[in-house]
C-alpha cells in the first residue's frame, strides 16, 4: 500500500486510508495556516442528468485553476481537484 505525503512545513501528514481522502480537509488546514484560506475558491459545474450527471470541480488559488476533478460525484471531483491542488502547491508526493 502507498500512501501520500503531504508535508507541512516540518510537519508529515501520512495517510493510511487510501479509501477516505481527506485531500479538501488537508488543502483547507494548509491554506489557513498560511492566511490563505479566502484565496481558494470551487467552481462546480455538471452535465447530464439523472443518473448520468458528470460533475466538473475545479480549485482556483487566487483565480489561477490549480486542480480539476470529473467525476460522476461531486464530492470524487472535489477530492480529486483539492489533490491536484496539494500536488501543484508542492505539498503532496
Amino acid at each position: 500500500m502507498v500512501c501520500p505525503v503531504i508535508w507541512y512545513t516540518n510537519q508529515i501528514l501520512t495517510r493510511h486510508s487510501p479509501t477516505m481522502p481527506r485531500y479538501i480537509v488537508d488543502l483547507n488546514n494548509y491554506l489557513q495556516k498560511q492566511g490563505q484560506l479566502a484565496a481558494l475558491n470551487w467552481v462546480e459545474t455538471h452535465v447530464g442528468a439523472g443518473n448520468s450527471i458528470q460533475w466538473t470541480v475545479k480549485c482556483k488559488l487566487q483565480g489561477e485553476v490549480v486542480g480539476t476533478g470529473v467525476s460522476h460525484q461531486k464530492g470524487n471531483a472535489k477530492e480529486e481537484a483539492a489533490r491536484q491542488a496539494l500536488v501543484a502547491l508542492g505539498l503532496l508526493a
